[in-house]
């Protein structure tokens, strides 16, 4: 069983992680170069550059790897490593060069004079230089004039949206000033609708006053008919008042 915190295990996993970033840059190499049938392509030519640098990352940890194996076969105990962990060790080790080897194969018939035109004719294994940067010259430029319309693009995206806004500023300031009209107004019917409580307010507290003093000079019960009556009426007339 591994140590903790052995580095055999994070550098596995980044090597795992390599491979798979050297899959995708193998098939969209040959997906642009035989598809397209442009080998000099500026996004030819950098993608078989990223996969040329994740081989070469990965060549070099795998001889970390096999550095690694061959210490702790040595002395396996010292390093809490069993037999079968170790074996496992060296297998990994082992297929990841046939992983390398396999992506080189693959690659390798891409790289071809026929087919690539940066081959030099009186050396295979030298790229054109001239070929080479005029390609590059050329991506720059795309890049450039697809950064300028995107921009382009962007600008007026952002016109349009500061368009937008400011129609809605002024839509609401609008319903803003219709709002404060609005409330000015019921304030005013307030203040009447409050002035008229008021007045019959006081008409009530008089009424009541009169009726009081009635009733304090007729105590005999025709009177407090004819008060309960008069009650009423002047009840009735004060509602009729208010709501008129």
């Amino acid at each position: 069983m591994a140590a903790a915190g052995d580095p055999f295990v994070s550098v596995r996993e980044d090597v795992r992680a390599s491979l798979e970033q050297a899959d995708l840059l193998l098939e969209s190499y040959v997906r642009l170069s035989g598809g397209a049938g442009k080998t000099n392509a500026p996004e030819v030519v950098q993608t078989l550059e990223d996969l040329d640098q994740v081989l070469e990352d990965i060549a070099a940890d795998v001889e970390d790897l096999e550095e690694s194996v061959r210490v702790i076969s040595a002395d396996p105990q010292k390093y809490n490593v069993s037999d079968t962990e170790l074996e496992r060790r060296r297998g990994f080790v082992q297929n990841v060069k046939c992983d390398l080897d396999r992506i080189r194969a693959e690659a390798k018939p891409q790289r071809s004079t026929k087919d690539n035109p940066f081959r030099s004719s009186e050396d295979g294994d030298d790229l054109d230089e001239d070929g080479l940067e005029g390609g590059r010259d050329q991506g720059n430029a795309e890049v450039r004039a697809q950064e300028q319309m995107y921009q382009d693009q962007l600008m007026e995206r952002q016109d349009e949206q500061l368009d937008s806004v400011f129609h809605t500023v002024g839509n609401l300031r609008m319903q803003a000033r219709d709002m404060g009209e609005e409330l000015g107004n019921q304030a005013e019917m307030l203040d009447e609708f409050e002035i008229a409580v008021d007045r019959s307010t006081s008409r009530i507290k008089r009424g009541i006053k009169s009726l009081e003093e009635f009733v304090r000079k007729n105590e005999d019960s025709r009177s407090t008919c004819c008060i309960g009556i008069l009650i009423f009426v002047l009840i009735l007339l004060l509602v009729v008042a208010v709501l008129v």
